[in-house]
């Protein structure tokens, strides 16, 4: 079915809706992030781009799950983290206040309501095709610093202009919080970089650059 760009407009706005919702509802360790409400912001503005994301149906694999849950580990008892915000379960901070409890499905279900918000913007700021463990490394990366920073990073900027390579090499520089060099950040990035391979994959899709839209290799509009 061929849809036209004002009804894929219209569709991506009410997503944008949701999508809102759903960042409000949910909520990681974004030590080094300031920047959700800008994300939301931006989110609304570019309805089309988020339904791209919405369409590309990249989603990530238990790997990029068992990455986060090894370096936040549970934590059942709310608790700050060390820049002194509110944290429960495997780095949930969305409404988290001092006292709070959880179970550990409610630590599960938190983590991937995160993680889903991760894909999302994953698939919304990448311009280049990824393979699983590239996918995975950036819903990581995500999940722990937030979308803002990976939106406005040096990273973002080299894996969207195709040098993998290059992008990978920047995982190695965000292992603050607070200014402080933290162990579990560098040993973080190294998992991620790990996951992240430093070649381009092989697709059989390609996104043009002129609308935003996506095609087939074929040049048809899918």
């Amino acid at each position: 079915m061929k849809l036209t760009r004002d009804t894929l407009l219209i569709i991506g706005g009410v997503w944008a809706v949701i999508f809102v919702w759903i960042q409000f509802a949910s909520g990681t360790s974004d030590e080094n992030d300031g920047n959700k409400g800008s994300d939301l912001l931006e989110s609304i503005a570019d309805p089309l781009g988020s339904l791209e994301a919405l369409m590309s149906g990249t989603t990530y694999s238990e790997n990029a799950l068992n990455l986060a849950r090894q370096s936040e580990g549970l934590r059942q008892v709310a608790y700050q983290d060390s820049v002194g915000v509110w944290t429960i379960g495997y780095g949930h901070t969305s409404g988290v206040t001092q006292g709070q409890t959880c179970s550990v499905d409610e630590a599960e279900a938190w983590l991937r309501s995160d993680m889903d918000a991760a894909a999302f913007a994953v698939n919304r700021l990448v311009k280049v095709p990824l393979d699983q463990g590239q996918f995975d490394a950036l819903c990581d990366f995500v999940f722990n610093l937030g979308s803002g920073k990976l939106r406005s990073s040096t990273l973002l900027q080299k894996l969207n202009a195709g040098d993998y390579a290059g992008a990978r090499a920047e995982f190695s520089r965000w292992v603050y919080a607070g200014g402080v060099q933290l162990g579990g950040l560098i040993a973080r990035r190294n998992a991620e970089a790990s996951l992240f391979s430093a070649s381009a994959p092989q697709s059989d899709v390609q996104y043009a650059q002129n609308d935003g839209a996506f095609y087939d290799d074929e040049g048809d509009y899918a």
